[in-house]
């Protein structure tokens, strides 16, 4: 007589039952590792996101409180943003997303204004070397270090802490150099 149709399917024995569920796991914990592994489950940050230069639009304004500041009504950026936007020049604070929009962006909001005038303040009159940073990477890496997704999210009137503007200098420079300076004094010329 046959032996293995008395028995039946090695299927419908424990081991085999226990065979067949520890190569599953196996097979899923291989797969879990191999995508951890590649990054698949990390916590991915965003980079400020660039959208296309025809459907730009300056961001949302922080308003101070104590100082309202109406709106700009007419398409011309003022001439302080002209000048703001040649001083970060001379400075190696880049943008990444055009001049026409960064100068924009700079008669426009009080955010980025703001932050172009403390990022001058702390480079001081020295320049950034090699490729320099973005501004916008800079408010990026500063408003994350506050643990806000966005600057729309800072409080009306909210104060730059310089330190912290310090460190996204640095990482701003680091992502756009593939650098690892820990200071800034490591990227001023």
């Amino acid at each position: 007589m046959d032996t293995d149709s008395e028995k039946g399917s090695w299927w419908k024995t424990l081991p085999g039952v226990l065979s067949g569920v520890a190569a599953v796991i196996a097979a899923v914990g291989g797969l879990v590792a191999v995508l951890s592994q590649s990054g698949f489950f990390a916590e991915r940050k965003a980079a400020p996101a660039v959208p296309a230069q025809a459907e730009v639009q300056p961001p949302p304004a922080v308003r101070s409180a104590a100082v309202p500041v109406p709106e700009r009504t007419d398409p011309t950026p003022d001439a302080g943003a002209d000048q703001l936007l040649r001083r970060l020049a001379q400075a190696n604070i880049r943008n990444s997303v055009g001049e026409a929009t960064m100068r924009t962006w700079l008669a426009d909001s009080d955010w980025y204004r703001l932050l172009a005038r403390e990022s001058l303040a702390v480079v001081g009159d020295r320049r950034l070397r090699r490729d320099g940073a973005d501004l916008d990477k800079i408010s990026f890496f500063y408003v994350s270090s506050l643990g806000f997704k966005s600057e729309n999210e800072l409080p009306a009137g909210h104060a730059i802490n310089r330190g912290k503007l310090t460190q996204a200098i640095v990482d701003a420079y680091n992502d756009s150099n593939g650098a690892g300076a820990k200071a800034l004094q490591e990227l001023l010329e």
